[in-house]
């Protein structure tokens, strides 16, 4: 039985990816098939990989190596949305959910990054805020406690409205700012 033939598929291993069932694991970042066309570019894609997704999933389409500025900006703004709603909407207290998302929202940064086709953009960008340098900003600025965890919080699903709006994209929660 060939790669993806049948319903025994679990998981097949391509090099840097990996196919599990009906997502795609690309260096560690799992992306549903289903949704794969977002991405439309995959580093370094095997010739396997490739006749897997043109033959099982027609309907994606496969360039070369990485994304469009535009592309990654629609990535990244959907994901912030999608997944920093889902940890609000979550479990935990606001300590636990602010941090949890403040993370989440600078591996999102970093993994779009990553996936930037224009590499010398992309190594002129400033690293991610640290925790610490957020900490101290707010703490200077009188705000503290639940007021420090909501604001951290509430800014995480934001991106920086200056490059959704060179990128003609919108995000918004960005309204807010």
């Amino acid at each position: 039985m060939g790669i993806g033939e049948g319903n025994a598929i679990s998981s097949v291993s391509f090099g840097l990816f990996m196919l599990a069932g009906r997502s795609i694991l690309v260096e560690g970042i799992k992306i549903p098939l289903k949704l794969f066309g977002i991405y439309k570019n995959i580093e370094r894609l095997g010739d396997e990989a490739v006749k897997y997704i043109a033959k099982y999933e027609p309907e994606i389409e496969i360039k070369n190596n990485l994304l469009s500025n535009e592309e990654v900006r629609d990535w990244y703004i959907d994901s912030l949305s999608r997944k920093i709603t889902e940890i609000i909407e979550g479990e935990g207290s606001l300590r636990e959910k602010a941090l949890k998302a403040f993370q989440l929202r600078n591996e999102l940064k970093m993994q779009a990054r990553e996936m930037m086709a224009d590499i010398e953009k992309r190594d002129r960008l400033p690293d991610p805020e640290t925790l610490k340098s957020y900490v101290e900003d707010k703490y200077s600025a009188g705000i503290v406690g639940d007021d420090l965890w909501r604001r951290m919080l509430e800014s995480s699903r934001r991106s920086n409205k200056q490059v959704d709006d060179s990128l003609g994209k919108f995000n918004p929660y960005n309204s807010h700012k």
